[in-house]
């Protein structure tokens, strides 16, 4: 619509022809994921389950290391 405009008010320019395409106007990033956006979403759940496994591996850890040292904060109090 806005080619044909242009070609209309611009009769002599040299890219005043009207465009036999439709063009379409999309977010930049609609346009960079919209062929990918399952793929996206499946390594959001990924990287998620991830975390939530190093959080609890951490978190494991440490209450080990209590555990292991509460028979000595016992001894010397």
């Amino acid at each position: 619509m806005i080619n044909r405009q242009y070609a209309a008010e611009h009769r002599g320019a040299l890219d005043a022809r009207p465009s036999t395409q439709s063009e379409t106007v999309m977010p930049v990033g609609e346009f960079l994921v919209r062929d990918g956006k399952s793929i996206l979403w499946m390594l959001l759940g990924a990287m998620s389950l991830l975390l939530l496994m190093v959080c609890v591996s951490v978190a494991s850890l440490m209450l080990a290391r209590t555990t292991s040292r509460a028979a000595e904060f016992a001894s010397r109090g």
